[in-house]
C-alpha cells in the first residue's frame, strides 16, 4: 500500500473513532458532547486562505453560521489533514464570536486538536441570533509545480456542548 493511501486510511479511522458523539445519532442536549464534522478544501497558493467547509448535509461555505437552536460552547476540535505534510504551513480554526483563533496545527503536521479544560470553551450563539458570528478555517500550504491540482484537504471536527441556561429559556 502506498504511504499516502495508508496515511489517509489511518486519518479516516482516527476521525471515526474520535468523532463518535451523541450528535451522530441526531440528539444534542445539555450535558451531551456533540460534534459537527466538516470536509475542508482549497487551493495551495502559499498565502493565507479560507477553506471551503462542507458539512455532511452538503451545506458548503467558507463561513459557517450558527446551526443549533440554543447557544453552544465549543469545547474542542480535531483536524485531520490529507496532504503531504511538507506542503502545509498551518491550519487555524477560528470563531468570530469569541476570541478569533480556537487552536491550530503548525508546519509539517497532519493531525492535531485539543479538548479544553472542563468549564472552559468558546461561546457560539444560537441559530437566528441577531449577532454576526461564524466559524472558519484558515490555512496555508505551498503549491507544487509538479502537481498543478495540489490542494489542501482536511476533516475538521468541532466538539461542543449545549449551553444549559440558554436551553431552559
Amino acid at each position: 500500500m502506498q504511504p499516502m493511501v495508508r496515511l489517509v486510511l489511518i486519518a479516516l479511522a482516527s476521525l471515526l473513532l474520535l468523532g463518535r458523539t451523541a450528535y451522530a445519532a441526531g440528539v444534542c442536549r445539555p450535558g451531551t458532547l456533540c460534534s459537527r464534522t466538516f470536509y475542508a478544501a482549497g487551493p495551495c497558493s502559499g498565502l493565507d486562505e479560507l477553506a471551503t467547509l462542507r458539512h455532511q448535509n452538503d451545506e458548503t461555505s467558507k463561513l459557517v453560521e450558527p446551526w443549533e437552536t440554543a447557544a453552544i460552547s465549543i469545547v474542542g476540535y480535531r483536524l485531520v489533514g490529507m496532504l503531504p505534510p511538507n506542503g502545509l504551513q498551518y491550519v487555524l480554526p477560528g470563531d468570530s464570536y469569541a476570541p478569533d483563533i480556537i487552536g491550530g496545527i503548525g508546519a509539517d503536521r497532519l493531525t492535531g486538536g485539543e479538548f479544553f479544560p472542563k468549564g472552559l470553551g468558546f461561546p457560539f450563539p444560537a441559530k437566528g441570533t441577531e449577532v454576526e458570528a461564524h466559524l472558519d478555517l484558515h490555512y496555508s500550504c505551498n503549491p507544487h509545480a509538479d502537481v498543478p491540482a495540489y490542494r489542501f484537504q482536511a476533516f475538521y471536527v468541532v466538539y461542543y456542548t449545549i449551553d444549559a441556561a440558554a436551553e431552559q429559556r
